[in-house]
């Protein structure tokens, strides 16, 4: 009998047996910063301190991975707010792509409450939406600057009947490497005829995939499998899979998606040695997250597979 080969390209699906058509969920990837499972870690976190006795040395590893779906968008996000203390640090986040690397460090995703001062026509935190008249004599309105802390944060681009609404967001000052995304909040005021709103300020998370499936997606999960190593007298990591504490491994369910909905890994690491102590302490996280969807007349289908490495190690020597 003659032998059958087959030749599968990069990130193409295995024939199924017996001939069977696949019905799995495609979709177009539309971002895709983290390289497949087989290729290596696609999330690589170092967070070292190393520390002369009698000074302290501290590490903490405070990771996030987010599976957001929407409608029929399916998202992986990453989230760090990591730190160290001591006198040679070391604070590594960084989402390894099929070629390259981008660092996430310090995308914490954390957004501020509402912030509003305005004292006479000046205002140091607020959204201004500008009374204006046109070229025939007829009052409009023209989108206005957004400030932050006595700062402009975004410079308007002048347009008859531009509008703010609560919720619209714009990227901060490419000019100044401003890393905040600033969100319009509720309306507070008018004064000389210009409308003033509130301002929210974020620190975006890292967008690290991003699948647009084309259908419905009904249902979600996450599955984890891998290892984790803890230094003995040292405080135990807090790894949680979708607020549930995981050891070694670990899966959500079935999910059912509701709107925009969310499913967080979270990785917290933390060693510390106080002055005058001499020592060391290692955490190691070390391990497999999938991420699968499903969809009325479509196979259950994993969408992506991705490895993770999360080190922590505090030194006093």
């Amino acid at each position: 009998m003659a032998s059958h080969h087959f030749n599968i390209s990069g990130g193409a699906k295995y024939p199924k047996e017996n001939g069977g058509i696949s019905n799995d969920i495609g979709g177009t990837e539309t971002t895709n910063l983290l390289r497949d499972f087989s290729a290596g870690d696609a999330v690589d976190c170092d967070t070292n301190t190393l520390t002369n006795a009698p000074g302290s040395s501290v590490s903490r590893n405070d990771v996030d991975v987010i599976f957001r779906v929407g409608g029929s968008a399916a998202k992986i996000l990453l989230q760090d707010d990591s730190y160290s203390s001591g006198e040679f640090e070391q604070d590594l986040a960084v989402a390894r792509a099929p070629s390259g690397s981008t660092s996430f460090a310090d995308k914490t995703g954390v957004s501020s409450s509402e912030q509003y001062n305005r004292v006479n026509n000046v205002y140091s935190y607020g959204v201004l939406e500008s009374y204006v008249v046109d070229g025939e004599g007829y009052n409009d309105t023209s989108r206005g600057d957004i400030y932050w802390n006595s700062q402009k944060v975004y410079d308007a681009p002048f347009g008859f009947g531009t509008t703010w609404s609560p919720g619209d967001s714009v990227a901060g000052n490419v000019i100044t490497n401003d890393p905040y995304t600033y969100t319009v909040g509720s309306y507070q005021e008018i004064y000389n005829n210009d409308t003033y709103y509130a301002v929210i300020r974020e620190i975006p998370a890292f967008l690290g995939y991003q699948n647009n499936t084309g259908v419905t997606i009904t249902h979600m999960k996450v599955v984890w499998s891998g290892t984790t190593n803890n230094q003995s007298g040292q405080t135990v990591p807090i790894r949680t899979l979708n607020g549930s504490a995981v050891g070694t491994s670990g899966d959500t369910g079935w999910v059912s998606v509701s709107g925009v909905t969310d499913i967080y890994f979270s990785v917290i690491q933390q060693i510390s040695y106080t002055g005058g102590s001499v020592g060391s302490g290692t955490h190691n996280t070390d391990g497999k997250l999938e991420f699968w969807v499903r969809a009325s007349g479509y196979n259950d289908t994993k969408i992506k597979e991705i490895g993770i490495n999360i080190r922590t190690l505090a030194e006093s020597t």
